[in-house]
């Protein structure tokens, strides 16, 4: 089994689609060059898209072209550890350049089981709260052991969320939310990370999308406590003002915390931006 992160917000699995274009190729060659665990690439087909999955030690990524209504199109999409790591790669490329979309985000968190958890109760909660729940299921490959999931929404939707168990190498449950974003709420999520993190997003989505105190209480000591209305859509930061804040604020910033070295406070209060952004 594969190590899993708990009691952190993670972004499990992003596409980007976009016209084909030389920018999107030289960052993708760029972003190979930094990473020092790349393994090698193999000819892959997914859906229409031909292309290669390149082997990475966290995992794999798939690059692939498909013609679209007479027109070249690229394809990029990254799963598990990955994920986030391309995301936020290729960022500028897409809300500062336009060239690529986010047309599927997934977001999950994972904590410990809690005591009395069960699909029954939380499923009939929301279902008579008018939500559209389903009662799924899968087995683990390994032990065969019967794993309880809950599902909130349509999976064609541009938002859906499942609610479901993990097993550890121990045996023990963990308990996984997860909300797969697509079309025009995934890009919507990814232009609000100028002002939310992922785990206010989520957070967001328990309180207004599924509204069930029991759950949010699940999940409540791991995400940030914000009011619901502080993660709406907020207007973006503009390229122009992005490179203003990285050529001339930071480094104004990081010249002002190295003269001021010895004083404790100065240097404990940027150490304290710098871990809320880690």
């Amino acid at each position: 089994m594969s190590i899993l992160t708990l009691d952190r917000t993670l972004c499990d699995w992003v596409t980007l689609t976009g016209l084909d274009h030389m920018e999107i190729i030289e960052k993708w060659r760029e972003y190979v060059l930094t990473r020092d665990d790349y393994r090698k690439s193999t000819p892959q087909r997914w859906l229409q898209w031909k292309g290669e999955s390149h082997q990475f030690g966290e995992g794999n990524i798939f690059t692939g072209l498909a013609e679209i209504a007479k027109q070249q199109w690229v394809v990029i999409r990254a799963s598990g550890e990955l994920a986030g790591d391309v995301l936020m790669y290729f960022y500028e490329l897409i809300e500062g350049r336009a060239l690529l979309k986010v047309t599927r985000l997934d977001l999950q968190i994972t904590t410990n089981e809690p005591k009395g958890w069960g699909q029954i109760n939380l499923c009939n909660r929301l279902y008579s709260d008018g939500k559209a729940a389903q009662f799924l299921g899968s087995i683990d490959g390994l032990t065969g052991k019967r794993l309880e999931t809950v599902g909130v929404g349509s999976r064609t939707s541009e938002v859906y969320t499942r609610i479901y168990q993990k097993l550890t190498d121990g045996g023990s449950r963990l308990l996984r939310l997860e909300v797969e974003y697509k079309g025009r709420k995934a890009q919507a999520v990814v232009r609000d990370m100028v002002a939310t993190t992922f785990d206010q997003q989520l957070k967001f989505h328990l309180q207004s999308k599924l509204s069930d105190d029991k759950l949010t209480a699940v999940f409540s000591r791991q995400l940030d406590g914000i009011r619901p209305h502080d993660a709406k859509p907020v207007a973006r930061v503009s390229s122009k003002k992005r490179k203003w804040l990285l050529r001339t604020v930071l480094p104004s910033f990081a010249e002002y915390v190295n003269s001021h070295a010895e004083d404790g406070e100065v240097v404990g209060a940027y150490l304290a931006v710098l871990e809320d952004f880690c």
